[in-house]
């Protein structure tokens, strides 16, 4: 199985800007050199389990989302990465899209009946 190594590193990237840790601070704390994390956020390398690990634990991000565009994922996955990405905006903007989720499933529960 090849994994596609550019959609991970983003993942990662994306998640450590989250964190609010930039290359050189994840690179000590997971104790890799920042040439190192930078070429695994571009998708030239792919880390070992071990600092994969080390990683996602560094950016608190768990290992399911970080490999979300590359393994199927059960809903309840997508569901938890979606509510952290929602919680993490401002109340308006979380209560419109809680809206507009909410009329699609009663639309989906609607057209299945």
């Amino acid at each position: 199985m090849n994994i596609d190594k550019k959609k991970v590193g983003k993942r990662i990237r994306e998640y450590r800007e989250i964190a609010g840790i930039n290359q050189d601070a994840l690179s000590e704390m997971v104790d890799m050199s920042a040439t190192s994390i930078s070429n695994i956020e571009r998708g030239r390398n792919f880390p070992s389990f071990e600092n994969f690990i080390k990683i996602a634990n560094a950016i608190k991000a768990s290992p399911d989302l970080l490999l979300e565009d590359v393994i199927e994922t059960s809903y309840k996955t997508k569901s938890a990465y979606l509510s952290d990405k929602i919680g993490k905006l401002p109340t308006l903007e979380r209560q419109r899209i809680l809206n507009v989720v909410e009329s699609l499933i009663k639309s989906a529960i609607n057209n299945a009946e």
